[in-house]
């Protein structure tokens, strides 16, 4: 047979084997990602930059007094005329400038270009005293909030509630880091987004959160993975079921949650305290730290909490939390259920 009539198939050099060839392909992707990442980084640092630098020359140029409040709107038409585009509305160029105002020495500092500029300007619309902008961008820089979580967060004065529950953290861990303290100790939690009714109980609260568990990861704090709900545990011959069971990354630790929507009871402490040593004997790995209980509760009273905290040796806090309903304005920056990136919904139990 001639090669002009050898199929063109059977000219073509053999298909690398498979195994191969998919390592292959995942290599070259996760190249790809990781430049476009980098690109996407640069690209919201030079901006921030651009428009650091664009709000302290209207600063600058205000001091003089033959411009006054005309400057922005001239400025805006003649960008606008020039470069195209809507970035040089007098709105925006008036977020420069407040930028430039709120910031002063730290305005090109590179930690605050891992932000982007709906960052800042959701800072700059929602929060008025600058110790507390500076808390709420350091947190969403270490968390990598999204600007919609940063507005829920600031809407719901997270800086006011982080490290105010009772807990027994400092006699038995000792050594948690205080950033961490704060994030396990939030008094109250505020579950609003699950718009529930006053009422509701504890099994459709444990549901809802977790049909809703993208947002509740959030709310919860860095470094949270699902594990299960209503985790069954086996302890002697009777069966346990944990109302929610989360692992945390970063402190290397199983977090038992458990609900109860009425006040708390010191009776509260000792069944927490018994799933926790549970978790320990039954799942905790010697490469793991101490589990930790968070109990959520309709109502407390802090000295009765302490009193009951203080004879455990394990782990605990207790928390409120509400799911009263917030203002029209704070729920319209609540997503939506389809926009919930990876939202678990009927999850089965564990």
């Amino acid at each position: 047979m001639s090669e002009q009539h050898v199929p063109a198939r059977l000219l073509r050099p053999s298909a690398p084997d498979e195994p191969d060839y998919r390592d292959l392909l995942a290599n070259v992707t996760a190249a790809i990602a990781a430049s476009q990442r980098e690109a996407a980084r640069r690209s919201n640092a030079l901006v921030v930059g651009l428009y650091a630098r664009i709000g302290q020359l209207i600063v600058d140029r205000q001091r003089d007094e033959r411009y006054g409040s005309q400057l922005i709107d001239r400025l805006s038409n003649d960008l606008s005329a020039r470069f195209g585009g809507s970035g040089w509305s007098p709105r925006n160029l008036r977020y420069m400038r407040s930028f430039a105002l709120s910031w002063r020495s730290e305005i090109l500092q590179p930690r605050l270009q891992n932000l982007s500029w709906r960052h800042h300007q959701v800072l700059l619309d929602r929060v008025d005293e600058q110790r507390t902008r500076t808390w709420y961008a350091e947190q969403a820089i270490a968390n990598r909030w999204s600007s919609r979580v940063l507005a829920l967060h600031i809407a719901g004065a997270l800086h006011e509630r982080m490290g105010q529950a009772p807990s027994n953290f400092s006699a038995t861990l000792p050594d948690l880091d205080g950033d961490l303290l704060g994030e396990l100790t939030v008094d109250p939690h505020r579950l609003d987004f699950l718009a529930l009714d006053r009422d509701a109980s504890e099994r459709v609260v444990e549901t809802a959160l977790v049909e809703r568990i993208t947002e509740f990861l959030t709310h919860l704090g860095r470094g949270y993975a699902y594990v299960g709900r209503q985790f069954r545990l086996t302890v002697g011959d009777t069966d346990f079921f944990l109302d929610l069971l989360f692992f945390n990354y970063v402190l290397n630790s199983f977090v038992v949650f458990e609900l109860k929507t009425r006040r708390f009871t010191p009776g509260d402490a000792g069944q927490l305290g018994f799933y926790v040593v549970a978790i320990e004997r039954e799942l905790r790995g010697r490469q793991h730290g101490p589990t930790i209980g968070v109990l959520l509760v309709a109502g407390k009273d802090n000295v009765v909490v302490e009193y009951a905290l203080a004879s455990m040796a394990t782990p605990m806090t207790v928390a409120a939390f509400t799911t009263a309903e917030l203002p029209p304005d704070v729920r319209a920056l609540l997503p939506a259920p389809d926009e919930i990136a990876g939202a678990i919904h009927d999850l089965p139990t564990v």
